[in-house]
């Protein structure tokens, strides 16, 4: 959801005059990994035998919904699970020593039966050290809902083994060069599902989530300058909110909806401001001197304090101010680039990307404390972190699969789940729960 801020604005200086600085940085790796449970997914069983076609594609989305919750990983070998599953067709029932062998710990098992304009789509899962069916649960709606009901189904046999909200149901938006200029497009947590929004012309960069769900801000060339617009994705409606003279970028919106905070270069340098969501009431709520850029605001979940990036001091950090712009103090001590500072929804954390040995990796500060968690490391530029609503998972950009792709974390086991392949996609915002 934040942004490299310093960057992009490196990035248009064809339009505005800015600096950026850059510097070294050593950050100790810590954090603890915590045990997983093996999943298994059976392929999905055409009961009616008039849509074959639809098993994979949908095997293929529940595994990976359940796949992105963290909690699992997969039993890779399909034929091994396609052998267990085949003796219990064969005799009717569950063999739990098969399941054993191919080191399954949880087993689900679906079917489904098209009929007309509708579906019907049976789940169950199975602890199979315990031999204990912890979810049976039957659907039914309009064939065209089917993704729906699946992602559904991935958020209650979430809930089912341990007790937290999945995320399968939840949306993340962000830029991507798919169709030749960078444009804002939605997708499901698993990176199925695409939607680009009619974002006009030019490029549109950096969306950021209404908390209903329901609207995205995000910054537009649609008019040759980068001005701040907001998209209702229920209506189609279209509105600019922010068309100050020079820059106008980043823009967060306060976890109440009333506010966005964002950054302007209408007086100068690039400073942070906000204003109602409306575009009106427009506050100015930092103050540097010439030369010097505050961007990526991000709020803490409270709405009381701002998070953002300056690099007043030479080298971009994140700093911390009240949401009235008073007392700001320098939250970051090591290494001497940070920037892209996303705040926890659980309040502890922010995660920020931080150049270590001429790469960006993804690490988190703690709010209380200023302990500093490595969360990725890799030769390749990871940045642009974004939390999930359940302040456990991130999503962030990494160019560790030769383009500029989307993955996630688990931040209890950091182990990153590509989403994206092919054309680049840059700046994720994850969206509520509830935001599709």
């Amino acid at each position: 959801m934040k942004k490299t801020g310093i960057l992009f604005i490196a990035a248009v200086l064809f339009f505005l005059v800015m600096v950026t600085a850059r510097a070294e940085i050593r950050i100790k790796v810590s954090g603890q990994y915590t045990a997983q449970m093996s999943l298994a997914v059976v392929k999905f069983e055409d009961k009616g035998r008039t849509k074959p076609q639809m098993a994979n594609g949908m095997t293929t989305l529940l595994q990976d919904d359940l796949l992105i919750s963290g909690f699992f990983t997969p039993v890779a070998n399909r034929k091994f699970i396609a052998d267990a599953e085949a003796v219990d067709r064969r005799t009717g029932k569950i063999h739990l020593k098969e399941w054993s062998a191919i080191n399954a710990s949880v087993v689900v098992k679906s079917n489904y039966i098209f009929s007309g304009d509708t579906v019907t789509i049976e789940c169950r899962a199975i602890l199979v050290d315990r031999g204990k069916q912890v979810y049976l649960k039957k659907y039914r709606d309009k064939a065209t809902r089917w993704r729906r009901m699946i992602h559904t189904m991935a958020d209650e046999i979430v809930f089912a083994l341990t007790g937290e909200k999945g995320l399968a149901r939840t949306n993340i938006a962000f830029s991507s060069t798919r169709d030749g200029k960078k444009k804002i497009y939605t997708m499901d947590a698993g990176g199925h599902d695409w939607k680009r929004l009619n974002s006009g012309k030019g490029l549109a960069l950096y969306p950021d989530w209404t908390p209903d769900g329901m609207s995205l801000a995000y910054t537009s060339y649609s008019y040759g300058l980068p001005w701040i617009f907001l998209d209702n994705l229920i209506t189609g409606k279209r509105k600019v909110i922010s068309r100050q003279p020079g820059l106008n970028a980043y823009p967060a919106i306060s976890p109440d909806g009333r506010w966005v905070a964002f950054s302007l270069s209408k007086d100068g340098n690039v400073e942070i401001y906000k204003m109602r969501i409306d575009g009106t009431d427009l506050t100015r709520l930092t103050r540097t001197h010439t030369k010097v850029n505050d961007c990526s605001p991000t709020w803490s979940p409270d709405g009381r304090k701002i998070a953002f990036t300056s690099d007043r001091r030479g080298s971009p950090q994140i700093y911390v101010m009240n949401a009235d712009g008073g007392s700001p103090r320098r939250l970051t001590v090591e290494g001497g680039y940070n920037t892209s500072p996303d705040w926890s929804p659980r309040g502890d954390l922010i995660a920020y990307a931080s150049r270590i040995k001429g790469n960006f990796e993804i690490c988190t500060i703690n709010i209380r404390t200023g302990e500093v968690t490595r969360l990725t490391k890799n030769r390749d530029n990871d940045e642009d972190p974004s939390w999930a609503p359940d302040g456990r998972h991130l999503v962030y950009s990494s160019k560790r699969s030769g383009r500029t792709n989307l993955f996630v974390l688990d931040i209890a086991n950091p182990r990153p789940i590509q989403i994206t392949r092919g054309k680049d996609c840059f700046s994720p915002a994850w969206g509520p729960y509830g935001s599709r």
